[in-house]
């Protein structure tokens, strides 16, 4: 008999597929999002799991699902998920630690993109069928020859720069902790790297000209 696998949201049909080959798989495949007790009706005989960011798993609902092997989170945090719950249940609970480095790194992308060529504006004023020609309209800036203010040097700033080295701006960063691998990411990308060390953001802002000229907001 094949495990039987419970994925609360809906997935990729072709991820889908991929666990039906090993288990019966039962997915709720709609967009809601199912409440505690439908989970449970489901889960309460599974094997195994998978789950997403509004559901939550405490050391109740652990006890109400005797067969549960594995749970495996589509998503980084898992602060809603009792972990020493699932350990003293002997049940694996994995996450994926580097899901959103990339995504992040690209929107932030876009907005600097969208931001500073108006393309929202210009995006609104075709669709509101105002565009009857050419007219000095939406003029912007582009980042090519641009410095980039970079406040942190994380997974997501690594990966941001690499994103930007298509143009690529010079880059000004500040971090507490300058990294050797940042200084390293940057070469053969045609980019320059200035690390600034200061325990005040406030110093950190000032320290970016590209700041003092325009202030563009990425990611919280």
């Amino acid at each position: 008999m094949k495990p039987r696998i419970v994925t609360t949201h809906r997935i990729h049909p072709d991820t889908l597929a991929l666990l039906e080959t090993a288990a019966e798989v039962i997915s709720n495949q709609s967009d809601s999002t199912m409440s505690r007790e439908e989970v449970l009706l489901r889960t309460n005989d599974a094997d195994g799991m998978m789950v997403f960011m509004p559901d939550s798993i405490d050391a109740d609902f652990l006890s109400a699902c005797p067969n549960l092997k594995v749970i495996g989170a589509a998503l980084k945090g898992y602060d809603n998920f009792d972990v020493e719950a699932c350990t003293r249940h002997g049940i694996w609970f994995t996450i994926v630690p580097d899901l959103l480095t990339s995504p992040t790194a690209e929107l932030t992308i876009g907005l600097l993109l969208s931001i500073t060529r108006n393309m929202l504006q210009g995006d609104n004023y075709i669709r509101s069928r105002q565009f009857n020609g050419w007219t000095p309209r939406f003029y912007g800036t582009g980042l090519t020859g641009k410095t980039a203010g970079i406040i942190g040097t994380g997974a997501v700033e690594r990966s941001g720069g690499r994103s930007q080295s298509g143009w690529p701006p010079s880059i000004c960063k500040f971090s507490t902790r300058i990294r050797s691998l940042c200084r390293k990411s940057r070469k053969g990308h045609g980019m320059r790297a200035e690390h600034r060390w200061t325990s005040y953001w406030r110093q950190a802002i000032s320290s970016f000209p590209c700041c003092r000229c325009r202030q563009i907001p990425t990611t919280p």
